[in-house]
């Protein structure tokens, strides 16, 4: 199982940089640095496993698997920023404001979010296929999603009724929006689809609330 995964992350990292050239100027070198990171690629992970389990070729959507991987990328870049949480380390290395500026993270955040839509238009799925995973993810990622989870992180007095909606928006809703995007490429029932659409809350819960006490009681390495 471990190869299978090391093997999946080699895929989506090669494909992750494609088309992006980093001796092009501050930009596409601000991007390329983003995306070389070392991450988990969790939400990538979770699309192509799920759907070759259901019998589909991963490799077939990648472009999918990554345009997912672009939107998580960006949010941490913003998220990153000094207006925000103003880190100075993301996964070990310096965030994409540190290494560097301010207007150049903006930007890459920026392009970002706008490649992972130029990546599923250039895909192979149908045009209804397309359309409906845009309403997933920008229903995964707007106000009622991860951007409006972020604003009410920013407004947290430590209210502990608020912890579980924070996360719910915030990391939950574009994990549920990965199962969701799989089960319509798939074209599963209804019911699959909501089961598909708990499971990932829970497990976006879950993941959020171990990165929060990793940030409290873990050190940088």
């Amino acid at each position: 199982m471990t190869i299978y995964f090391e093997n999946l992350i080699e895929l989506i990292n090669k494909s992750l940089l494609q088309g992006i050239n980093p001796r092009k100027g501050l930009l596409e070198q601000a991007i390329y640095y983003a995306l070389s990171v070392k991450g988990k690629r969790l939400r990538p992970l979770l699309l192509l496993s799920l759907l070759e389990a259901l019998g589909l070729s991963p490799r077939d959507y990648l472009d999918v698997a990554c345009s997912i991987e672009y939107i998580h990328t960006y949010s941490l870049i913003h998220d990153d920023l000094p207006a925000m949480d103003n880190d100075n380390f993301r996964r070990g290395m310096p965030t994409v404001h540190k290494r560097f500026s301010e207007p150049i993270a903006l930007l890459a955040g920026d392009t970002l979010l706008t490649m992972a839509f130029e990546r599923i238009a250039g895909s192979s799925l149908s045009d209804s296929k397309i359309v409906s995973i845009y309403r997933i993810l920008t229903d995964g990622i707007g106000m009622k999603g991860m951007a409006g989870g972020q604003a009410l992180d920013l407004e947290f007095k430590g209210e502990k009724q608020k912890v579980f909606r924070i996360h719910r928006m915030k990391t939950a809703d574009l994990i549920k929006a990965t199962f969701m995007s799989a089960a319509e490429i798939a074209g599963m029932n209804t019911d699959y689809k909501n089961r598909l659409e708990y499971a990932g809350i829970l497990i976006g819960i879950a993941f959020q609330m171990t990165d929060d006490m990793l940030d409290t009681e873990g050190d940088e390495k």
